[in-house]
């Protein structure tokens, strides 16, 4: 290594560690500065080759320190989304629950229902029974009641059949009366003359 290379490399290593140092603790900081002191100071290849070891060294620490405070990070992140995970999945599950309890709730009702309407049918159909039994004992009776109609109609007929034959046995007998009332005086003026 030339020292222009030399010089360019250790340009940007110290640019590098410069970045670094805005956001590296101090304990750190105070070692990194030795190692760049020591860098600006020395002119030897060799003792400038350790202390470029020394600082890498220094900045690769503090690379993976930030990668690691990084990975807690992002850890804890998860780990809060997977608790906010987890509770969704319990809410969600709580909620599955009740639906599923509210769903068996309305199956229930609904065969409850089903049960009620089937009575109900059944009711509904002993009553159109009945309603036509009644309808049929209604038809009967009444046909009974014009039979009877006819029956007293008949009977009325015959009544008014036999007083008029009453009527003419009344002046039959009455004729007959006065036959006979006639035939008695007759007689009895047949025996008067007879004794006279």
């Amino acid at each position: 290594m030339n020292n222009a290379e030399y010089s360019t490399k250790l340009q940007a290593i110290l640019s590098q560690a410069k970045h670094e140092l805005d956001n590296m603790d101090i304990d750190r900081t105070e070692e990194l500065m030795t190692y760049i002191s020591g860098l600006r100071d020395t002119n030897d290849p060799n003792h400038a080759r350790q202390e470029l070891v020394g600082l890498t060294k220094v900045m690769m620490d503090v690379t993976w320190g930030r990668v690691h405070d990084m990975l807690h990070e992002i850890e804890a992140k998860l780990a809060a989304r997977e608790r906010g995970v987890e509770s969704r999945l319990v809410s969600a599950q709580v909620l599955e629950t009740a639906l599923h309890e509210t769903l068996e709730t309305i199956d229930k009702q609904r065969d409850a229902m089903r049960e009620e309407r089937q009575a109900l049918d059944a009711e509904w159909e002993e009553l159109e029974e009945d309603q036509e039994a009644l309808w049929e004992d209604q038809k009967t009776l009444q046909d009974e009641q014009e039979a009877l109609e006819e029956e007293q109609d008949e009977l009325e007929r015959g009544h008014a059949e036999l007083d008029a034959e009453w009527e003419e046995l009344e002046m039959a007998r009455a004729g007959l009366e006065k036959e006979q009332a006639t035939f008695d005086w007759e007689r009895d003026e047949f025996y008067a003359s007879m004794r006279a």
